[in-house]
């Protein structure tokens, strides 16, 4: 099947029109459709109408030449391949036509089917190669404008004679004709403008620039931008060009910086948990030196009464020390864990600042002498104002700032209390008169395992995380401590909490719970249950029970606890919650559903805020955390004890 050529002839000749027609009507490889139009201005209507491949024009046109057809149709933007026919052999006429636009041309003395097929396969394949040509530069025109690569081109001088799209984005511009003509360099941070043009004269000394970084500040946003830039020169007639290939890398440098800083802060981190432990083992030691020292002493039947006293005094003083610290530690992993929850609960406020005051002042005391006045500022009266918050978190953190205000004064006072804000808030504070901490040191001290180190601050003792601690609770309950200090002045931790007030129905039942008396009840003949399966945990318990004249049982997991139960009349249990075979949580569960008035204490070395819930929702009435203090587990057994009784 041929090709189909759309052929317009333009000759004010029909017999030479016609003539042609023949010619072109045997050439075997198209099949032709010719029209004709006897000048430039009809051929021109022709045009738009008839799509032509091709268009001869006749040299003679009456009033007209074809040179000026040729070029008329030329700044029309007609792009056709156009042959020029000639009865002359003047070769200033052929040149005059190629100059006008012609695409060839073609002697009518010589004009024959093999010439003119040779001429017009030679300009149909050239056609076809210019118009690929043109959709190659067409589409990569398109990406170079829509390429993420800046591409431009300077001058030796280093202006911009061409730019890309991506290239005005990586400098912020949106208008090209705000680029065009101006220094590469203007766009350029100060510290980088001198180095870039260094750079980019070497580049044309050498001929080539690799992976050279720059960076841009974009007028408008202040933004940088980073950028990679590659770079070749190349020679022209009127001078050097350069071609610069640039790619972003901001956010490679951004990365980058969070990387040096993510470094920075895990030696940080590593050399402060180093610091912490090395002072961590100091905390222990120091406790364990003591309690084993004096505990050796105490081995000496011959020491006298008064000495064994001292003995017992300080063992029980590192060992508090040592509780306190592993409790630290517990409440350490348990925030970075995300494992804290505040359980707000009725607080008699007056009450806990009393138990601060009775818990600090023998310690102040025993420390400092009569050199600081331990004050406690209560704003109400009332001992039964009450509010809803946090007890334990709060005793905690109250009790951490009180602790380190003691540590560090020497002399003055120290004072803590609450006040009521305007705003609807209570604020909790602590001030002392001790060694202050100096401005450029404040956002320091609540830092995971921070202490102060200077010549003052290694004097004393600590773990360093005490106030770490103080904050992230303080943070759970909605709100932040805050520090007011001054060196060797002293200083004020301060954070307020909203004020929250119980309903009023709560308040009779927790005080009449509260004034429950649970020690005048004559324990002889009682049945106590120990379920526990260390048996020098088991001997402590029989041993500060015995005084009471109790009968106590004893079972090594929650199967002997349940069937002690089932077999005798036991008035109260004492349940460890870890126990092999059975733990404490489904024996009672057990117990209380055959025994639902049989009151069950729990024991646990989990001493945990949450783990409270988990245990009374098993159907325990209360719970001791250990190590259990004596005083604590009396009262609290001859509390159930007398309410058992009552209930009888």
């Amino acid at each position: 099947m041929k090709d189909q050529l759309k052929i317009l002839i333009i000759d004010d000749n029909p017999a030479d029109s016609t003539l042609l027609k023949r010619f072109l009507n045997k050439l075997p490889l198209w099949e032709m459709n010719i029209e004709t139009a006897s000048n430039g201005h009809e051929a021109y209507q022709r045009l738009l109408n008839f799509s032509a491949d091709l268009i001869f024009i006749d040299y003679l046109l009456g009033s007209q030449n074809g040179i000026d057809v040729i070029r008329d149709f030329r700044a029309y933007g007609i792009s056709l391949p156009m042959i020029l026919l000639t009865g002359y052999g003047n070769e200033a006429v052929v040149v005059d036509a190629l100059r006008a636009g012609a695409s060839d041309y073609l002697s009518k003395n010589d004009l024959t089917p093999e010439a003119a097929d040779r001429t017009i396969r030679h300009l149909i394949q050239k056609q076809t190669a210019l118009e690929k040509l043109r959709k190659t530069e067409s589409k990569l025109q398109k990406i170079i404008e829509n390429t993420d690569t800046s591409l431009a081109t300077l001058d030796e001088n280093g202006f911009i004679i061409e730019a890309n799209n991506a290239f005005l984005r990586l400098i912020g511009v949106k208008d090209e004709n705000l680029v065009i003509g101006r220094h590469i360099t203007d766009w350029n941070t100060d510290p980088t403008r001198e180095v870039f043009s260094k750079a980019l004269e070497n580049c044309l000394r050498e001929g080539v620039l690799n992976d050279f970084e720059t960076s841009f500040i974009h007028p408008n946003a202040n933004s940088i931008t980073f950028a990679l830039v590659n770079a070749t020169t190349e020679n022209e007639s009127n001078g050097k060009l350069i071609s610069l290939l640039l790619r972003n890398i901001t956010d490679r440098k951004q990365y980058e910086e969070k990387l040096k800083s993510a470094k920075i802060k895990a030696e940080e981190a590593d050399r402060l948990k180093s610091a912490f432990l090395a002072n961590l083992s100091h905390e222990i030691r120091t406790p364990m030196n003591a309690i084993l020292g004096f505990a050796t002493i105490l081995s000496d039947s011959t020491i006298p009464e008064e000495q064994k006293q001292e003995c017992i005094y300080h063992i029980n003083s590192s060992g508090r020390s040592l509780l306190n610290l592993i409790d630290d530690i517990i409440d350490v992993s348990k925030i970075v864990a995300q494992q804290v929850k505040v359980i707000k609960s009725t607080v008699y406020l007056n009450r806990l600042f009393d138990d601060l005051m009775l818990t600090f002042k023998a310690k102040n005391q025993n420390l400092h002498g009569n050199n600081v006045q331990l004050i406690c500022s209560k704003v109400i009266a009332d001992p039964e104002f009450i509010i809803l918050a946090d007890q334990y978190r709060l005793k905690q953190v109250l009790s951490n700032l009180i602790e380190n205000a003691i540590k560090f004064t020497d002399k003055g006072f120290i004072e803590f209390g609450y006040k009521l804000k305007d705003s609807g808030n209570i604020e909790f504070y602590v001030k002392d008169t001790g060694i202050g901490i100096s401005k450029d040191k404040q956002n320091l001290i609540f830092d995971w395992f921070r202490k102060i180190d200077d010549d003052i601050s290694r004097l004393y003792r600590g773990s360093g995380i005490g106030l770490t601690i103080s904050s992230s609770l303080v943070g759970l309950m909605g709100s932040e401590i805050k520090v007011k200090s001054e060196l060797g002045v002293g200083s004020v931790f301060y954070f307020n909490l909203a004020l929250e007030m119980p309903k009023s129905e709560n308040q009779g039942t927790h005080s009449k719970m509260m004034a429950q008396p649970n020690t005048n009840l004559s324990w002889e003949g009682k049945n106590i249950l120990i379920a526990e399966d260390e048996e020098t945990n088991f001997k402590f318990l029989k041993a500060a029970l015995s005084r009471m004249n109790t009968n106590v049982f004893w079972a090594r997991n929650g199967i002997e606890a349940v069937d002690i139960c089932r077999n005798q009349n036991i008035d109260l249990v004492l349940m460890d919650i870890k126990m092999p075979e059975m733990d404490g949580y489904q024996a009672t569960r057990i117990i209380k559903t055959e025994f639902p008035k049989k009151p069950i204490i729990a024991q646990t070395a989990y001493a945990m805020a949450g783990e409270k819930e988990i245990i009374l929702e098993a159907g325990c009435d209360a719970y001791l955390s250990k190590p259990i203090k004596i005083s604590e587990m009396i009262q609290l057994v001859g509390k159930y004890l007398y309410l058992q009784s009552e209930t009888k």
